[in-house]
């Protein structure tokens, strides 16, 4: 077998590195994409505290600020290991072995594969949650966006770069 074969490249790919960036890309990329989903579709709800009257805010403290945004992670976290670790053992992993034996191993290909499929897996886990919730949510745009499109976009862009810069798919045929 030639030393600059495909294949000889897979092999190489499939390191200690690899296995890591498989577990922990998914939730990190949970943290991330909940984080900034929730900063940027819900920023009232963040930096602001709702008073007793249900009409009036009041600017949040450091501690309010940091104890949603810490909650908010811990929500991200939860759902990384739920739907991104399966998402990256049945999607991502096949095709980053995929992309490393047709050598297109540019950081774009993974954001933008990873986005496709973080969008799949939250559509999948949306209808796994609730079947029903279909018959009305594409009829709210908002809903739709910001509740299954952009995490699930920005889940699986973060989470396939990740893997990128863990796994370092671009070297494997530098060896």
């Amino acid at each position: 077998m030639a030393e600059n074969s495909p294949s000889n490249g897979v092999q190489r790919a499939i390191s200690g590195r690899l296995v890591a960036a498989v577990l922990i890309s998914p939730v990190l990329g949970g943290l991330v994409a909940a984080e900034l989903v929730a900063m940027i579709f819900f920023p009232k709800e963040i930096f602001f505290v709702l008073l007793s009257d249900s009409v009036t805010y009041r600017p949040a403290t450091p501690f309010e600020i940091f104890e949603t945004l810490g909650f908010i992670g811990l929500l991200g976290v939860t759902l990384g290991t739920l739907v991104g670790v399966p998402a990256m053992l049945l999607v991502g992993l096949p095709a980053h072995l995929w992309m490393v034996s047709t050598r297109r191993t540019a950081l774009a290909y993974y954001a933008s594969f990873g986005a496709v499929t973080g969008v799949i897996a939250s559509f999948a886990f949306g209808y796994i949650q609730d079947p029903e919730m279909w018959t009305w949510i594409f009829s709210e745009i908002y809903y739709l966006l910001g509740g299954v499109v952009a995490p699930g976009a920005m889940a699986g862009a973060v989470s396939a770069i990740m893997l990128f810069i863990i796994a370092r798919p671009d070297r494997a045929h530098a060896k």
